[in-house]
């Protein structure tokens, strides 16, 4: 797992890291229950149908059909946004020693709209010159049912 190098002021690495992955499971679980009131059948008590409604927008449509890639792909993307020394966003990285939040809060803003941004497009190219063809490929290459 990679955190920002420790300050003087900051919590030993293990403590980081173990807030992180508390941090991960609490969204992972905040997804499955909103995916799991999202296909729950329409008369089910946890039915969400105004979320379904959301979530089923066409113009939601691209960025559902570029998830699998998103999914592949985003955390290497924030990695590189955050930690590369020659990433774009270097310049506003927060220095760990200082005590003021603004900065690490118009780096944190600055990530997530540099890394949606970047994440989107690298999942849509991949989505169209990687999987659509290979799902073409295997629909054609799949032998025909036989009818008994």
């Amino acid at each position: 797992m990679v955190c920002l190098p420790p300050g003087p002021d900051d919590l030993p690495m293990a403590v980081q890291q173990g807030i992180t992955a508390g941090l991960r499971v609490l969204v992972a679980a905040a997804a499955a229950v909103l995916l799991y009131r999202v296909l729950v059948p329409a008369g089910h008590p946890w039915a969400a149908p105004a979320l379904r409604a959301a979530l089923s927008h066409r113009a939601l449509a691209p960025v559902a059909a570029a998830s699998y890639a998103s999914y592949c792909f985003h955390f290497r993307i924030l990695e590189w946004l955050a930690l590369a020394p020659g990433s774009p966003l270097a310049p506003l990285r927060p220095n760990a020693a200082a005590a003021d939040v603004a900065p690490a809060l118009v780096f944190a803003a600055a990530l997530a709209a540099a890394g949606a941004g970047v994440s989107l497009a690298v999942a849509s190219a991949f989505h169209h010159a990687v999987e659509r063809p290979l799902g073409r490929w295997a629909t054609r290459a799949r032998p025909a049912a036989k009818a008994d």
